[in-house]
């Protein structure tokens, strides 16, 4: 044990590190699906080693660390913050003075009831409010109180202490007031509820971990019989008879040679078309009379799944079914996953997009590029670091 207090004195970046790594650990352990999470849990973890083990901390760490924090939560909560300011704003802007009043007000009766010191009052308001940003503020006025150093330290570790024991009850605590008491005051069955958002937004629940063996989209070939109802019709003309449904006619293999269609392109009987869309509704045009045929050189187009990041204004609070019926701009691709703020948002036909999401659109590679420079940015791996980023 003396080796192991010394060397974290020596090396106090370890016992950062070892906060960390028992904090994650003990935060994913959960009880009915809820836990610590790692953030309590590596305050937890810090709490413990600080009390077995004096670790001296720079003050210019613990700034710098929070400072990046800060800018961790306002970069990821930007774009729906000035979102929401424009979506029914003031009702934010009155949250934002209530909470923290409530909080403050809550914490200083408390702590004059208590008489706690100022140290532990400060954790109270970070730890119940689960508002870490709490603790730097009130780190910093501690400093500026005409106090000696020593005396600031022991208020500034007091901090630490009762926003680690709080932080649990403001997590636990809002857990259970917006998962039991509050629908029940508001008289709300949260299960029924649920599904019945999944039904008006077409929402269909999968197992974590589990997907179909079916395929969703597929790229099929047929050749086309005489008395099939495309035939003689234009290739614009032909993919709306499947509409909604959105089928597309890719390519076209005629008198042995392959042709890239346009929207007006005749569909001529004998023709060997391949089609892509959903699986289901590729399989109606064997109700028709067309055979599927084999045909390695006409299907042999390259497909893309990309990550693109929605910055068009044009698509902006709306619907999966209205960009759907703007045909000609997603002639081609399908859409397979919706990400908010780091989130996976349901695919439905009333899923709204907002700026920001990160859409991961599959389909042909002519497609998928055409809309992705529609739509916005794609989101490209790199395999090398932008220091001019990095640095500044």
């Amino acid at each position: 044990m003396v080796f192991f207090s010394d060397l974290l004195q020596r090396y106090p970046e370890l016992a950062v590190f070892l906060a960390i790594g028992l904090g994650y650990w003990v935060g994913g352990f959960q009880i009915r699906g809820v836990g610590f999470g790692p953030v309590t849990g590596s305050l937890l973890a810090g709490l413990l080693i600080g009390y077995l083990v004096p670790v001296p901390v720079s003050d210019t760490a613990k700034q710098v660390l929070f400072l990046m924090f800060m800018f961790g939560i306002g970069y990821s909560v930007g774009p729906s913050f000035f979102r929401g300011m424009k979506d029914g704003g003031w009702r934010w802007a009155v949250l934002g003075v209530v909470v923290p009043v409530a909080g403050l007000v809550t914490a200083w009766g408390l702590a004059t009831l208590l008489k706690l010191e100022i140290g532990y009052a400060v954790g109270l308001i970070s730890g119940g409010l689960t508002e870490s940003p709490v603790i730097g503020t009130g780190s910093e006025a501690i400093r500026h109180l005409p106090i000696s150093v020593d005396e600031q330290n022991r208020l500034i570790g007091q901090i630490a202490v009762a926003d680690a024991l709080c932080y649990i009850f403001g997590t636990f605590g809002v857990i259970w007031f917006c998962s039991s008491l509050g629908p029940k005051l508001l008289g709300v069955d949260l299960k029924a509820e649920g599904a019945r958002l999944d039904s008006v937004y077409g929402i269909q629940r999968e197992k974590v971990g589990v997907t179909s063996a079916w395929r969703r989209f597929d790229l099929r070939a047929y050749r086309l019989q005489p008395d099939h109802p495309v035939a003689s019709r234009s290739v614009a003309e032909a993919e709306s008879l499947y509409a909604p449904e959105r089928l597309f006619i890719e390519r076209i293999r005629r008198g042995g040679k392959v042709l890239l269609p346009t929207p007006a392109t005749l569909l001529l009987a004998g023709d060997v078309i391949a089609v892509s869309g959903r699986s289901e509704v590729i399989l109606k045009l064997l109700d028709h009379n067309a055979a599927e045929e084999a045909d390695r050189e006409l299907l042999d187009i390259p497909s893309a799944i990309f990550d693109v990041v929605l910055s068009n204004a044009d698509f902006f609070g709306k619907t999966l079914a209205e960009i759907a019926a703007r045909a000609e701009e997603v002639r081609g691709v399908f859409l397979r996953n919706i990400q908010r703020a780091g989130e996976k948002i349901p695919i439905g036909a009333g899923t709204v997009l907002q700026r920001g999401d990160v859409l991961t659109i599959v389909g042909l590679e002519p497609s998928v590029n055409r809309v992705a420079a529609r739509i916005g940015r794609v989101v490209r791996e790199m395999d090398s670091t932008d220091f001019v980023a990095l640095g500044i």
